[in-house]
């Protein structure tokens, strides 16, 4: 039986001056408040929209949820709680379930002491230096002005680049921001802003800095995140367009490969499976390795992912058993493996037709 979920839209956050939910925030708190926590993709995707999500960004959000071990699905249409989330709702529950015993009259008074909270702009450290070549690339962009922001310009870098480093993307971007209207034209700057925005599915913001930051340095090597903005603001066509320019450019094979994930995720949007399957068979993301490296497994992980959609379970199951060989730990690998069962016994050979 499903709970209400309580969220607030994208227009009710604005009036109450609150931050709109991401879009995975919307889909990991509809999934919480179900019993069991599992909806189709359908009625996640139509929530989404509820909140200023498309449906491309949803489905963006569902596959990085599934790779991050949060959300699983069996290739049917349907996603359910994983890993850390999972274990969160049967925190909630036992709290929900909790008995008490009878009171004796006594009472615990329990006193919490905090500091205060610093600015978040100052919460990360500062070094007493930037790296010399981020502090270089800022002098350069600022120009004869640099002396006179120095200070400040540095101080905020450096805070950036620490909360980013701690994951607090919001704070990241927010700082961020004001370095980069004063060096709009430091590629460092632009480069984390946009991955700042990225972590937090803000794709068209994200991709104009990340964008800039090609333009400026000529390097490819943000293309899969442009590709994954791309793709979650429903542009297919782009997304080939931007992969085409990737492949062309030389890039680290790490980066080669994950913009052939982003790809191959595009076409499984749009019901090509096969496709999806076909490109990085193609490319060798199958290829058995002795020693992994971690573009293999997520390769593994996403073409059993693929592979088990296609109906092809026997293909899936090995691919998920190598992760899971390599790294037991990996994403939510033990579940996938769980949900397909064991593989099925095969008749010896000479026996068949025997009475």
């Amino acid at each position: 039986m499903a709970r209400s979920v309580a969220l607030v839209s994208e227009e009710s956050a604005a009036t109450l001056g609150l931050r709109p939910l991401t879009a995975r925030s919307v889909l990991a708190s509809a999934l919480l408040g179900e019993d069991p926590p599992e909806l189709p993709v359908s009625h996640l995707v139509a929530l989404a929209g509820l909140f200023g999500v498309s449906p491309n960004g949803a489905r963006v959000a569902l596959s990085r949820m599934v790779g991050a071990g949060e959300a699983a699905t069996d290739g049917d249409g349907r996603y359910r709680l994983a890993g850390h989330l999972l274990e969160r709702r049967r925190r909630q529950e036992a709290s929900l379930r909790a008995e008490g015993g009878p009171w004796d009259g006594t009472w615990h008074l329990v006193v919490v002491a905090a500091p205060a909270s610093p600015p978040a702009h100052r919460s990360a450290p500062v070094p007493e230096e930037l790296p010399a070549d981020i502090a270089d690339e800022l002098a350069t962009a600022a120009g004869p002005d640099w002396n006179h922001l120095r200070d400040r310009v540095s101080e905020r870098m450096a805070a950036g680049i620490g909360a980013y480093q701690r994951q607090r993307f919001r704070d990241a971007a927010r700082i961020l921001r004001t370095v980069a209207e004063v060096v709009p034209n430091a590629p460092s700057v632009r480069e984390l802003l946009g991955l700042s925005q990225y972590q937090q599915g803000h794709w068209k913001a994200a991709l104009g800095n990340l964008e800039a930051f090609s333009t400026l340095t000529g390097s490819v090597d943000q293309h899969p995140v442009r590709m994954d903005c791309l793709r979650a603001l429903g542009r297919p066509a782009r997304v080939d367009a931007l992969f085409e320019e990737l492949r062309k450019g030389s890039p680290e094979p790490e980066v080669l490969a994950e913009g052939r994930l982003v790809l191959a995720g595009t076409r499984a949007d749009r019901g090509d499976l096969d496709g999806a399957v076909r490109l990085l068979v193609e490319a060798g993301a199958g290829r058995l390795v002795r020693n992994p490296a971690e573009r293999h497994l997520r390769q593994w992980y996403v073409l059993a992912d693929l592979t088990e959609r296609t109906g092809d379970l026997a293909k899936a199951r090995e691919l998920f058993a190598r992760v899971a060989a390599a790294d037991p730990d990996a994403y939510d690998v033990a579940a996938r493996l769980d949900a397909l069962g064991p593989a099925p016994k095969r008749t010896p050979r000479g026996t068949r037709g025997a009475r």
